[in-house]
């Protein structure tokens, strides 16, 4: 029995990676040998889609990337977990797409797009280090603003108070996709636009302070 287990959605793309032309594999490999260092999913799958142009891309970037994410995840060797996703595509299809099956060749092809994925192993890793943390994960922001009106004992005089509402979608290490909202008023809006201010000022700097010593991965979705 297989070690791994694919999730279903990654099962046509490699479906598909099986069944590209040499032309169209090697471009696959040249593409990913030249994305940028730590890319995420939005931004590999629109390279993919520009550079790509063939039938199926967005199945062969949704398992590329997917696959991609065992990299950082394991010890165990490029050629070995090669053999192990081959053995795992295997167990989860049917006689009729087995027998059209070229496993030596999948093989071989999955080891080569792992041999030219450094840019989305560092993703992950990156990304574990933040998800690894022990802290809350923040995966959106929304801020909204709303008018309250208050009135005079007559009610014929209207006064508004302008409330604003931050709402933080986040993940824990206990529970995914989180809410918490939050009030506030001009003041607090002010204040939190100085700090974010203020924040991505001091990641500028230390950006430019290593310079030639750090290259640094921008990790987003």
């Amino acid at each position: 029995m297989a070690k791994l287990r694919i999730p279903e959605r990654s099962l046509p793309g490699i479906k598909y990676i099986s069944l590209l032309n040499e032309s169209e594999i090697n471009l696959l490999y040249e593409v990913l040998r030249k994305l940028p260092k730590g890319v995420s999913f939005s931004g590999f799958f629109k390279i993919l889609s520009d550079e790509i142009k063939i039938d199926n891309i967005s199945d062969i970037s949704h398992s590329v990337f997917s696959l991609g994410s065992l990299l950082s995840n394991t010890d165990v060797s490029i050629e070995k977990l090669s053999a192990d996703i081959v053995e795992a595509y295997e167990e989860q299809q049917d006689e009729d797409e087995l027998i059209k099956l070229n496993k030596d060749l999948l093989e071989e092809r999955i080891k080569f797009i792992f041999l030219n994925s450094s840019s989305i192993k560092l993703r992950f890793e990156a990304f574990d280090i933040i998800t690894n943390s022990n802290k809350a994960v923040v995966q959106r922001t929304e801020v909204s603003a709303d008018v309250r009106l208050v009135f005079e004992d007559d009610y014929k005089i209207r006064h508004g108070v302008i409330i604003h509402t931050l709402k933080i979608i986040f993940n824990s290490l206990e529970e995914q996709d989180q809410v918490q909202q939050f009030i506030l008023d001009t003041d607090d809006l002010q204040q939190l636009k100085g700090q974010i201010e203020a924040a991505l000022l001091r990641e500028e700097n230390i950006k430019n302070n290593n310079q030639g010593v750090i290259n640094f991965i921008e990790v987003t979705e």
